[in-house]
């Protein structure tokens, strides 16, 4: 899955900005303390408008609330009194730089199994059944360092629909039919990608940083990669995928966004 050319508008790019605004410590212009502005920045643009201490623009009318949860887990609450939907993001802290060597592409073969069902609700189909029953969408990224995934849906279907999306970084099913199935999916995408000029660039460089760095590693990941190259060495892809999951998809490195036309104290 791609975030490719910005299909779902600018309401949910909104909610991916301010995603990227809770990675790492809280530097970002409209997070900073009162009077302290990056070197070379006009601290004019903003000015706190919220009692969190949140920063924004002056001319921003949303309301925000930036916490951490006892869980390690990062918050931005967001009350925007425009918004005609309820949007959500959540950016783990890893990514395709991550990958064990003897499964490249693991990062983002996880991307695409963690939608496809968990404990609490095991039908694969169940999330993007919810979102389109309520007018919803929903995409991911796997980037080199984290990865994101995100979604909006008229806020009649929020509970429901943000209920199932929570649950897929609690304990996804990652049921070892799915597992097949999506390996072929994630094969596919990399045949597609293989005739994109862009992509012909990124693996160009790759194939040119030195062989010891992550950054020379595959990160799309092939049916090769993934299933049949480790199957012949006795290592299960079914196994990587729930270690993977399990070491890395914790809240300490988890960052979540939320957006409503509700108030801070409903969403609280």
């Amino acid at each position: 899955m791609k975030l490719g050319g910005c299909p779902h508008g600018p309401r949910l790019m909104r909610v991916l900005a301010l995603l990227w605004v809770t990675l790492g410590p809280v530097q970002a212009a409209f997070l900073r303390p009162k009077g302290q502005a990056a070197k070379g920045q006009l601290s004019t643009l903003a000015e706190p408008r919220d009692e969190s201490g949140v920063r924004k623009p002056k001319m921003d009318k949303r309301r925000y609330e930036h916490r951490m949860l006892r869980s390690g887990l990062r918050v931005l609450l967001v009350e925007d009194p425009e918004a005609q939907k309820s949007s959500y993001a959540m950016a783990v802290e890893v990514g395709s730089l991550e990958d064990p060597k003897d499964f490249q592409g693991l990062a983002h073969f996880c991307e695409h199994m963690v939608f496809l069902g968990s404990k609490k609700y095991p039908k694969e189909d169940e999330f993007s059944d919810k979102l389109a029953f309520y007018g919803g969408t929903n995409n991911a990224y796997t980037a080199s360092d984290q990865t994101v995934y995100f979604a909006e849906v008229d806020d009649k279907g929020f509970d429901e629909t943000f209920d199932i999306f929570a649950q897929f970084f609690i304990e996804p099913s990652f049921a070892p039919k799915m597992v097949d199935k999506e390996v072929n999916a994630v094969d596919s995408e990399h045949k597609k990608n293989m005739a994109d000029t862009t992509w012909r660039l990124i693996h160009l460089l790759k194939s040119r940083a030195n062989p010891k760095s992550p950054v020379s590693k595959f990160s799309t990941g092939t049916l090769e990669t993934l299933k049949l190259e480790p199957e012949k060495a006795g290592k299960s892809l079914p196994e990587a995928l729930q270690k993977f999951h399990q070491e890395n998809y914790c809240s300490s490195r988890m960052h979540l966004v939320i957006m409503r036309n509700a108030s801070i104290e409903q969403q609280l």
